[in-house]
């Protein structure tokens, strides 16, 4: 299966303003294409559960979120959620929660759950009161990925898991995608970004700061370190970001007459950026306008 960028996951123009008057999302439009898997990421506050919340039709909101060409409202039956909190029935097993899931969905893989389950080896008939974050993390995606849902949304999908189920989990997610699914995901973990990713967005302040690929931003940009005197003597152009920290100046640029000019230059250095460098200096770096 290949990413197909006529479908997928579409907002258009979506807006969200809260009560207390914050607005948590200003226009997003945004193309996830079919087939992928696609990494939100930004700060606190940035607007990314709310984007996902409007995703899976939660919540009231400007503009349009679309799947696979319909109202997401109308393509639940194909969209599964794993939340940032995993919080479940917690008086219940495992043996209740598969007969509970299969009763609900009749997609749903009995076989599939037990393998799962068995894979990361949780108590069949310990309630779940008793499970640890990792447990409950592993339980939920048990869950997700024994469905036929084409679409999944996972939020913070590795969290409370140790390195060894980590890099276990990050597997079988690619793995969906390569049974044809989609997935939205959103971490803090940026290796864990650039090791599954196929596209990513950076949100900031409710807005889209970035949207593409890792090999279109290491394509695209340049990062330049100055000193602090000889910054001073060089005229910002614009669309460059910078952040200034004790004697030296750090610039993010696609600016490609000022990329070709500081190459020559011997008093600053140049490097590729990489996906945790650039994330830094797009969210705490002063831009150029």
């Amino acid at each position: 299966m290949g990413i197909h960028l006529e479908k997928g996951l579409l907002f258009d123009r979506v807006k969200k303003t809260y009560r207390n008057g914050v607005k948590a999302v200003d226009g997003l439009t945004l193309n996830i294409p079919k087939g992928c898997v696609h990494a939100f990421l930004g700060p606190n506050g940035a607007g990314k559960t709310t984007s996902l919340k409007a995703a899976l039709g939660f919540i009231s909101y400007g503009g349009t979120v679309s799947w696979d060409g319909k109202p997401v409202e109308a393509m639940r039956h194909d969209i599964v959620f794993v939340p940032e909190e995993k919080r479940f029935y917690e008086h219940w097993t495992l043996v209740e929660t598969l007969r509970i899931c299969s009763k609900l969905d009749k997609r749903f893989s009995l076989q599939r759950a037990r393998e799962y389950f068995d894979f990361f080896e949780l108590p069949m008939k310990k309630r779940i009161r008793g499970f640890s974050l990792g447990m409950k993390t592993s339980l939920y995606l048990s869950l997700a990925f024994s469905t036929e849902a084409g679409f999944l949304i996972l939020d913070e999908p590795t969290s409370g898991l140790d390195p060894i189920k980590r890099d276990d989990v990050l597997e079988i997610i690619r793995r969906q995608v390569i049974d044809g699914k989609t997935v939205l995901y959103t971490s803090h973990i940026i290796p864990e970004v650039e090791r599954i990713a196929d596209t990513f967005s950076i949100l900031q302040h409710g807005t889209l700061v970035y949207n593409g690929t890792l090999d279109e931003l290491k394509e695209r940009f340049r990062v330049f370190t100055f000193s602090m005197e000889e910054w001073g003597r060089e005229e910002a152009p614009k669309g460059v970001i910078v952040t200034e920290q004790r004697d030296q100046v750090t610039v993010l640029t696609d600016n490609e007459q000022a990329i070709s000019a500081w190459n020559k230059k011997k008093e600053c250095f140049s490097e590729i950026p990489t996906l945790d460098t650039f994330f830094q200096l797009t969210i705490r770096g002063k831009r150029y306008v």
